[in-house]
């Protein structure tokens, strides 16, 4: 048997980009979203005389926008879902599936994460940093005197290669 230090290290699995690859994470459950938390207050969708809807934030999983909307005419009601800002889901299991794919920025959002760090930072401009949010690459905070602040997260580093 070799010793610890003469084993080779197994390659770094790179991407068709080369950058490295993010692991994939677990599939989850409908079990797991019944113990997820929402965010309650997090938008309101007008459909003039049609309808009205609620978006609501995955506090656990925050790639992760519940849309409910409730059609006036009919009393009906209809519960769709978003991961990443980009891709909608009709049903929750196409949901969990896509939020089991790791987020994929483009190399103009990879170059956004890398002028980011882990500590919280005010933003000259927010808007090329939503779809970030919306991945969950990077989360939204305050500062003492209100300002807008934010900051890598866990997802965010990894993208970017970074030790977690």
């Amino acid at each position: 048997m070799q010793p610890v230090e003469d084993r080779a290290k197994p390659a770094e699995v790179k991407d068709l980009f080369g950058h490295p690859e993010i692991p994939k994470q677990p599939a989850f459950t409908e079990a797991d979203f019944n113990s997820w938390r929402l965010n309650r207050n997090a938008m309101h969708f007008n459909g003039g005389s049609a309808f009205f809807g609620y978006g609501h934030r995955c506090i656990d999983q925050p790639r992760l926008l519940v849309i409910d909307k409730f059609f006036k005419r009919t009393r009906s009601t209809q519960r769709s879902y978003m991961v990443d800002g980009t891709t909608p889901c009709a049903t929750l299991a196409e949901a969990l599936a896509a939020l089991s794919v790791p987020p994929r920025p483009n190399e103009e959002q990879r170059d956004l994460l890398r002028t980011l760090s882990t500590a919280w930072s005010c933003p000259d401009r927010r808007g090329p940093l939503l779809p970030l949010a919306d991945m969950g690459l990077i989360e939204w905070g305050r500062d003492i005197d209100n300002k807008v602040t934010c900051r890598l997260t866990a997802a965010g580093r990894a993208c970017l290669g970074a030790a977690l």
